[in-house]
């Protein structure tokens, strides 16, 4: 640690520390004497990784030293490149060089002085033994000589692939595999699709992608999910996001000059001067060389002087480069204007918010949608007028017997006639009915509330013969918009005096007995909305 220019106060705390370490262990509950550690830190420190990464260090300058004497004999990379000997992530440790005998049995004897000196040993029997361009009888042979593992390709190093053509789909299949494990619970049947969106979305995004959802702008009425002005959750798209990482490549390459990585690609792809960002691959597509090569044209007509050459991020107003800045520059100047926001109702259960959001999109089984899925069912009619193609706008908004009960709501909210010619023209209407805040925000619930009742009524035609009545429909509308609402107000969402307004109208609907009968046919129907 002195030769690494720790100082001296530094030196004699972690000295302090590795001499005076005792332990003592429980003999059924009780500790017994105190003892010397033998080892140095006491299992669990949490300053024994930092240490490790230090005597590693260590091990690193000792093969550094034994390559450069030519006692081991390295991977020698062409065009004047870097001779690679090991390479080391945490307590991962790999040996590249050429192979011959006398080379193994000097890596060997540089592992034997590393545990003299440390006192950690490698364990032979958990290391693997690999041959690119040999004899696997031979590769086999000396893996017996020195008692490891006999590794074969294909294999993974890291969490990738090593030996594989990753010119191949099929070789990218393991990062499909790692998609699906953590959208795994996506798919559980047990959740309903309003808990697979705000559980395990929350979750999926926090643990996989690192999304703080507490930070973000606006609620949308989901517990832990957000939504900013311009829509979405924040997350970039995969196009921006790609681009923004492989621009960091391109920034670090002609940054860090002295990079390991930056001198292994430059020796095998050949580096560029000037202009000539990073080396190219000459099997790209004609299209993107020519992208390329006029980008390079472009760069040629810049004038420059005889200072030094130094790289400038312009995108952000510190001129440091980050990811963020990149994927804010590309997101510069994009028109959101035209954007469809959904904005969740308050008053009304998080599947029939889930069911609308769907519907807006496009996204309802319909007949027309299964037709898109190759999935023919003989006839696309809509099941109530059997005139029409069943499209999710025709069976909401177009359809004369939805249009009849849009009718009898109209009359029920003593507003004007209810004509819509799209989905996402339904869902905004509350803004243009001409009434007040709190009485918009109601509207609003049972503008949502009849979407799901619609969606019910025309699935037990489908399946249950069931007639169609509009004045049923905008029954169950009326009785399941009230359970909701009330049971958001329980649950302290709602508003205390639009509370009491909805109550005292419900109550001048009829006797206490007819009150009965509309709540037990509203579990009914609650119950078959939910299957």
């Amino acid at each position: 640690m002195h030769q690494m220019g720790f100082p001296n106060r530094w030196c004699t705390w972690i000295y302090g520390m590795l001499s005076s370490a005792r332990a003592s262990i429980l003999v059924n509950g009780a500790p017994t004497f105190e003892f010397q550690s033998g080892k140095g830190l006491r299992q669990g420190d949490p300053i024994s990784p930092f240490l490790f990464l230090l005597v590693m260090e260590g091990f690193s300058c000792l093969i550094n030293k034994a390559t450069a004497s030519g006692s081991l004999e390295g991977l020698k990379l062409p065009k004047n490149g870097p001779v690679i000997s090991h390479l080391l992530y945490a307590d991962d440790c790999t040996f590249v060089g050429d192979w011959s005998m006398n080379n193994l049995y000097k890596v060997a004897r540089a592992l034997r002085v590393f545990f003299l000196c440390s006192g950690l040993k490698i364990n032979l029997g958990k290391s693997n033994l690999f041959g690119i361009g040999v004899d696997d009888m031979e590769v086999k042979n000396a893996a017996a000589v020195f008692k490891c593992k006999e590794g074969t390709l294909l294999f993974k190093y890291l969490g990738l692939r090593i030996g594989a053509n990753m010119n191949r789909i099929s070789s990218w299949d393991f990062l499909f595999e790692v998609f699906e494990s953590r959208l795994a619970t996506w798919k559980a049947k047990t959740l309903s699709i309003g808990g697979r969106s705000s559980r395990d979305l929350k979750q999926s995004l926090d643990d996989s992608f690192g999304v703080d959802l507490k930070k973000k702008e606006k609620s949308i009425g989901l517990p832990g999910i957000v939504w900013l002005k311009h829509g979405g959750l924040g997350l970039s798209k995969l196009e921006d996001s790609n681009i923004a990482l492989l621009t960091k490549w391109i920034w670090r390459y002609r940054n860090e000059e002295n990079a390991l990585w930056r001198m292994v690609i430059n020796s095998i792809h050949g580096g560029g001067r000037g202009w000539n960002s990073v080396p190219i691959n000459k099997s790209l597509a004609s299209e993107a060389l020519d992208e390329w090569f006029d980008f390079r044209n472009l760069l040629d007509e810049i004038i420059i002087n005889e200072e030094k050459d130094k790289w400038v991020w312009t995108g952000a107003s510190n001129k440091l480069f980050s990811v963020k800045s990149v994927k804010k520059f590309l997101q510069k100047g994009k028109d959101y204007s035209d954007r469809f926001v959904f904005k969740w109702a308050k008053g009304v259960t998080k599947k029939c918010n889930i069911f609308v959001w769907r519907a807006a999109m496009d996204r309802i089984p319909t007949y027309k949608a299964f037709q898109v899925r190759n999935c023919n069912f003989g006839t696309s009619q809509c099941a109530w007028c059997e005139t029409e193609e069943e499209t999710i706008e025709h069976l909401l908004c177009l359809c004369l017997y939805s249009m009849e009960v849009w009718s009898k709501i109209a009359h029920w909210c003593k507003i004007g006639t209810l004509i819509f010619s799209s989905v996402r023209d339904m869902i905004e209407s509350y803004k243009n009915v001409g009434l007040g805040k709190n009485a918009r925000t109601i509207f609003k619930n049972i503008v949502f509330v009849s979407c799901w009742c619609l969606w019910k009524a025309m699935n037990e035609k489908i399946f249950d013969k069931v007639k169609f009545y509009s004045n049923k429909v905008l029954f169950d509308i009326k009785t399941i918009g009230f359970l909701w609402f009330r049971e958001d107000v329980r649950e302290g969402k709602g508003h205390q005096v639009t509370q009491k307004e909805a109550h005292e109208d419900y109550k001048t609907q009829g006797s206490d007995s007819g009150a009965e009968r509309r709540r037990e046919s509203c579990s009914r129907s609650h119950h078959t909305a939910g299957t």
